[in-house]
């Protein structure tokens, strides 16, 4: 970033900190949040964004008087570096030094430094509210009492600073205020866009089926209510899909679910807010279940008159995450449409871009494959924001190129890009790193390394039983005697026509959860070399049973790996008969899929003909 685009920030910065002063307050937090709990943010809410410059899609800021501080993950490491102003400090999370925010803050308060602290509790989730809670409480050492102040909905808006504190001997006290949004004159409007009913012929179970389910998990818990504030939750729950946020199918709304009635309250009807009054005016006796991750603070001053809220992580989120047949169906469609067009789009780069020693940047690149993606008919846009980054912009895990301001992809080094696409059946997310001109021994040494990684975890079977955590150590393990690791994890669930990333699962050292078949997962191994490149290569892959009833992977994803980057001396024999049988079945599907939907590319034998040669 210029140094001109970071005094911009500086300013803000220096802005907020006039306003904490002005209005008593030592410390505010901003959370990389909306109401819903999103990892994916619309623009509306991306404050952190204007308020710091980083653009990233994981991180929370703390600014105090004199202080600012930003916690991010591995992923965004060299872009945070790249991108903060000098007043913030980055905060490197996993890191064994990093202090995390909520022990910073408890350091604080316990000297002194921090009385009165600000956050917006209509984005601040209730669990990191509580974990905030708990680690002062922990490091005061004093009995934190949570005050709330019931209000309408109506006067909430009126009012939002009026709401929850914490108080102590030390006189601890939350405000709930939002000083960006007192900054951000020009700050883009929530979207309000059509929503779309699906078929069951595409969903595969009718909404009435899905609520009984969800109703059977209820009652196991002793809950007479359910509140559901996860939006793709919501979308999975009622069969619908929206155009809300530029990335995935979803819509702004909330649901409150009994034994009788399931209401779903939307911004596009007009009747998101009225889902506070409806809490408000549930009976005395309700047990409510919420999920803390995912439920705004400011929620809890609605139903703090019922006699239970039962916390627990959504039941929804476990049932989306195992796709039924006709979900898995679509997934394999659109692959197999998303594996043509990406195909193509590779065959193009090393075969007319690549050698004509073009000069296009990244950004006209990802637009290059967007046009090869909008040949199907049934493509939506993208699933997430593109990531090419050429030469040392690979080694930046979560990449987020600048139109005008990235790179030429010119000369001798690798492309890794990461992109995926929404289509009316399914959704996709696929890296495939790529060499252009002609590649060192060093890139081909790490590409290989990555593909072992991946082959591995591929041709993996497993019990039913077992864990992400163990699985990661399976591809980690392949890369370590080559001197390479990633700190990432290694896999996380993707959504049926909703977010490509989707919990409960992981393949991760944090994942605690068995596979289930029917999960769709990522495997995505890399290496990042900063200041020089970095290479991942990921398919999206399905959980199956295996002949000895035992779980593996069945590859979604359909599209050739780089073998000019490959050195055959470090693969196997049964790595390279694997790599030899997944490229015919590339070749055979996307050959049946041309066939079928795009004939006119059938014409185009030097394309076939070098996708043939890959299995041969």
């Amino acid at each position: 970033m210029s140094k001109v685009d970071q005094e911009i920030f500086s300013k803000r910065i220096k802005n907020v900190q006039s306003l904490m002063r002005a209005n008593g307050v030592d410390a505010y937090i901003i959370p990389m949040s909306d109401p819903h709990g999103s990892e994916m943010l619309d623009a509306h809410y991306h404050e952190i964004s204007f308020l710091t410059g980083f653009t990233g899609s994981a991180g929370d800021v703390l600014v105090t008087s004199s202080e600012a501080f930003l916690w991010t993950d591995s992923r965004y490491f060299l872009q945070a570096a790249d991108q903060l102003p000098p007043e913030v400090t980055l905060m490197k999370l996993g890191l064994p030094q990093t202090e995390s925010y909520e022990s910073l803050i408890g350091r604080y308060v316990r000297d002194g430094k921090i009385r009165v602290i600000a956050l917006d509790m209509g984005v601040f989730t209730a669990e990191a509210f509580q974990r905030l809670k708990d680690t002062i409480q922990a490091s005061t050492k004093d009995s934190l009492e949570y005050t709330n102040t019931p209000m309408s909905s109506k006067s909430k808006k009126q009012n939002s600073e009026n709401t929850p504190s914490i108080n102590s001997e030390l006189g601890v006290k939350f405000k709930d205020t939002d000083f960006v949004a007192k900054l951000w004159k020009e700050r883009p409007a929530v979207k309000s866009e059509p929503i779309e009913n699906l078929e069951i012929t595409v969903t595969g179970e009718s909404v009435d089926s899905k609520l009984a389910r969800v109703r059977a998990a209820m009652r196991k818990v002793g809950a007479s209510h359910y509140f559901v504030s996860a939006l793709d939750d919501i979308a999975w729950l009622f069969n619908k899909r929206g155009r809300d946020f530029p990335d995935s199918p979803l819509f702004y709304g909330y649901a409150l679910i009994d034994s009788n009635s399931a209401k779903l309250y939307t911004l596009r009807d007009g009747t998101y807010d009225e889902v506070y009054d409806d809490l408000k005016a549930m009976p005395t006796d309700s047990k409510l279940v919420l999920d803390l991750a995912t439920t705004p603070c400011r929620v809890l001053d609605f139903v703090n008159h019922i006699e239970k809220i039962i916390s627990i992580t959504s039941p929804i989120e476990y049932m989306k995450a195992v796709k039924n047949q006709t979900e898995l169906e679509g997934m394999r469609r659109a692959h197999i449409k998303d594996g043509l067009a990406l195909t193509r789009f590779i065959y193009w780069l090393k075969n007319e871009y690549a050698p004509k020693s073009s000069s296009m940047r990244e950004s006209e690149l990802s637009k290059v494959l967007d046009d090869f993606r909008y040949q199907s008919d049934e493509y939506r846009g993208p699933s997430f924001n593109p990531i090419l980054g050429f030469a040392s912009n690979g080694a930046i895990v979560h990449y987020s190129f600048s139109e005008g301001a990235d790179v030429l992809v010119t000369g001798d080094s690798l492309l890794l890009a990461d992109t995926g696409g929404q289509y009316a059946t399914g959704t996709t997310d696929v890296t495939r790193t790529v060499g252009i001109g002609t590649v060192s021994g060093e890139m081909k040494k790490a590409y290989t390394a990555v593909l072992k990684a991946h082959l591995a975890l591929a041709r993996a079977v497993f019990l039913p039983c077992t864990k992400g955590s163990e699985l990661d150590k399976i591809p980690k393990a392949q890369m370590e005697p080559f001197g390479y690791s990633y700190s990432h994890g290694t896999g996380h669930g993707v959504g049926h026509m909703l977010n490509v990333h989707e919990g409960p699962i992981t393949i991760s050292p944090k994942g605690n959860l068995p596979l289930e078949v029917g999960n769709v997962v990522s495997n995505e191994p890399g290496v990042y070399l900063e200041g020089k490149f970095g290479v991942r290569i990921e398919n999206l892959v399905e959980v199956i049973r295996a002949d000895d009833g035992n779980f593996c992977f069945s590859n979604l994803t359909l599209c050739p790996y780089d073998t000019d980057v490959v050195l055959e001396s470090m693969l196997t024999s049964e790595e390279t008969k694997q790599l030899h049988d997944y490229h015919s079945l590339v070749y055979k599907k996307l050959r049946e899929e041309a066939e079928n939907s795009q004939p006119v590319i059938l014409a185009d034998e030097d394309f076939w003909n070098w996708l043939r040669g890959f299995s041969e």
